[in-house]
């Protein structure tokens, strides 16, 4: 049996990755659950009366669910830029002009 020398970096590397691809999974599926919410809520004038609460929940958890698939691809992009090129430190005020603080926020996260 040959065993392979992996440092620790590199494994650490390796599952921030598969946490972010992580992120990507689970937004996307709230994204698709909460579009099925909002479509079925929003078919008949019934249903969009009784359960406004719940379809604004939904819109909140759709923008929950884009955050995170934003967050997911952006770090991603991040931890691979610093493999292939040398980076700058990242300021402050540039993480949080990102795209997905606001929506993290706006989606209550």
């Amino acid at each position: 049996m040959s065993q392979v020398n992996v440092t620790l970096t590199e494994q650490l590397y390796a599952s921030t990755l598969l946490n972010y691809e992580y992120y990507m999974a689970i937004g996307g599926l709230a994204i698709f659950t909460n579009i099925i919410i909002l479509i079925i809520f929003s078919c008949s004038s019934y249903l969009r009366v009784k359960y406004q609460l719940l379809i604004a929940l939904a819109i909140g958890e759709l923008i929950n669910g884009v955050a995170f698939v934003l967050v997911g691809v952006t770090k991603q992009r991040l931890f691979q830029s610093m493999t292939s090129s040398t980076t700058r430190m990242r300021t402050i005020w540039s993480c949080a002009t990102e795209s997905y603080p606001g929506l993290l926020v706006l989606g209550a996260q």
